[in-house]
């Protein structure tokens, strides 16, 4: 999982998909957001659908998919128009995530209205309703309340492309389970997720719809760069406290920090809670150590 928004050009973008394919991941995810989410200005913030479109033509097995796009950014039909192209230039291998949005100051910036969080979930089930069947059937006949479309895609979008949705309003979890392939949560604690995996479970209709976590994943064999990483965090967040104090209050709260076996450990333990799939979020984009880490890792379980 890449934040491009965050320094990254389109072709820092495309070597890191690269990277992330010559050591055996399954997919590389990247943020759509149009500034940088940690207030920071005046960086490189790769737009998303380009650097996307230019890491399907530099690539041949790696999915690729958003994590997530706001239903805001972009007209619903022409953004499944744009998944389906890049369906079609993948050779199928793209995945589209969608989201309420929530980083307000980036709407305003570009001028683009930022409802409340009533509206933005009710435009987020319309831009839903719209989504699913142009991207796994290429055409849709629609009229809802903020959105319409009487369209068909050629080419069509083969295979169908999956549809992800991320959040943990518990609206945006039901809208997951009825209309999606899969609900993206963002790290949290144990008790938290069990209680919306509940609901989740409780709204589904159809198919066994998967579940996948993103979040923070700071791995090293060296115990000083896992330290000096984990209180930078922790100074992030306003945490105090002794190193060991704060190690396991962000450990609860969801991220995976350790060595190797330490990180493998909390994986699987979520495996057992009924995650299906992982998304490691590496904010830095120049972390090789622990990317390939991960990936010895991950090649091991």
């Amino acid at each position: 999982m890449l934040e491009p928004q965050e320094g990254m050009t389109t072709r820092l973008v495309v070597e890191r998909v690269k990277l992330a394919e010559e050591l055996g991941f399954g997919a590389v995810f990247r943020s759509d957001h149009l500034l940088p989410t940690s207030g920071r200005r005046g960086i490189d913030s790769a737009e998303c659908f380009v650097s996307l479109g230019a890491a399907a033509a530099s690539t041949a097995k790696i999915h690729l998919g958003t994590l997530v796009s706001p239903f805001g950014f972009r007209n619903p039909a022409l953004l499944a128009k744009m998944a389906s192209s890049l369906q079609d230039l993948s050779n199928g291998r793209f995945e589209l995530g969608m989201g309420a949005g929530w980083y307000e100051d980036e709407f305003r910036a570009f001028g683009i209205h930022y409802p409340g969080t009533k509206e933005r979930i009710d435009r987020l089930r319309d831009a839903l309703e719209l989504i699913r069947p142009l991207v796994k059937e290429g055409k849709a006949n629609y009229s809802g309340k903020y959105y319409s479309a009487d369209v068909e895609f050629f080419p069509k979008p083969v295979p169908p492309i999956p549809l992800l949705v991320g959040g943990a309003h518990k609206s945006v979890v039901k809208l997951a389970a009825k209309y999606c392939d899969e609900w993206n949560f963002l790290y949290m604690s144990e008790e938290e997720f069990i209680k919306l995996k509940d609901i989740f479970i409780a709204s589904r209709t159809g198919g066994e719809t998967k579940i996948s976590r993103m979040g923070p994943c700071v791995i090293s064999e060296d115990p000083d760069s896992i330290r000096k990483r984990v209180m930078e965090i922790a100074k992030r967040r306003g945490y105090d406290g002794e190193y060991s104090v704060v190690l396991e209050k962000l450990r609860k709260g969801g991220l995976f920090i350790g060595t190797p076996a330490e990180v493998s450990n909390q994986l699987n333990a979520w495996l057992g809670l009924g995650v299906d799939r992982f998304m490691f979020q590496f904010v830095e984009p120049f972390d090789f150590e622990g990317v390939r880490l991960l990936a010895r890792e991950l090649s091991s379980l």
